[in-house]
């Protein structure tokens, strides 16, 4: 079973209507926030800074960058055209703007961005290597790249070998999950597209 999210852009509405109540329930989770909080504070965001998500779904990490006052702008792309109609129904900032697109090659202009946001998208994309490269292209000179994902190579419920409950978390990681070994080769993988880790 492939990762459900590959193929959202063709999926029907009520699995679409889905996916945007789990995203939008999960960016309500304390412990999401607090994630997502942890790695704005990372950041050095200057005056003017221009944030651009790609796979923003209906925009919760998009909408949490506009209401720092130092953010300009912030542009969430999304290949689902019916998540980017729900973000813009929650857009409640000026500063927010979405476009249906993929993270492969946005039609954004090079050099656009600040700061880009890869908010648990590369787990679920077969080629990493052309997102970091659009990526790439779309940072300033200076820019920051902040990728945050789970490390879905630990995923484990079993308490020992043959645990059928184990065999219910390779399924699901087989219909949610792209790449599973994404986190631990994550260091490698921006190494090799010349960003600082």
């Amino acid at each position: 079973m492939a990762d459900l999210f590959q193929t959202l852009a063709d999926a029907p509405d009520h699995v679409l209507q889905m996916i945007g109540s789990s995203l939008e329930g999960r960016a309500k989770d304390p412990a999401q926030q607090a994630i997502l909080e942890s790695y704005i504070q990372d950041l050095t965001i200057s005056k003017g800074a221009v944030v651009v998500e790609l796979g923003c779904g209906t925009g919760p990490v998009c909408r949490r960058f506009a209401e720092i006052e130092e953010v300009d702008r912030v542009i969430g792309v999304e290949p689902a055209a019916a998540l980017v109609a729900t973000a813009n129904q929650l857009a409640n900032n000026r500063k927010l703007e979405f476009h249906v697109g993929r993270g492969e090659s946005t039609s954004l202009e090079v050099g656009i961005a600040d700061i880009v946001v890869l908010h648990t998208l590369l787990s679920h994309v077969p080629d990493q290597s052309a997102i970091l490269d659009e990526t790439r292209r779309l940072l300033k000179s200076s820019g920051q790249l902040a990728v945050c994902d789970a490390d879905f190579s630990k995923t484990s419920v079993a308490i020992g070998d043959g645990d059928p409950l184990q065999a219910c978390v390779e399924v699901w990681l087989e219909g949610n999950v792209t790449d599973r070994w994404l986190s631990p080769r994550l260091p490698g993988l921006l190494k090799s597209k010349e960003f600082e880790v």
